[in-house]
């Protein structure tokens, strides 16, 4: 599993991830989330420039849509 925390906004910590499957490259986001402090993260501005494989975004609620 593959994963990048995202932050929108400094002084909230609020931004969001994106998380795949390194082989598969399906994977799930996770929007309007608080960031820990602790969590490896890059700005909106880096994020923007970052070279990601291309993911399958898929519904965990479906039937089947897990990773």
């Amino acid at each position: 599993m593959k994963f990048v925390f995202v932050i929108v906004d400094n002084d909230s910590r609020m931004g969001f991830s994106w998380i795949w499957c390194s082989k598969t490259y399906k994977g799930i986001w996770i929007s309007r989330m608080k960031i820990p402090e602790n969590a490896e993260s890059v700005s909106s501005e880096e994020f923007s420039h970052l070279v990601l494989p291309k993911i399958e975004f898929v519904d965990p609620s479906q039937d089947g849509g897990g990773l």
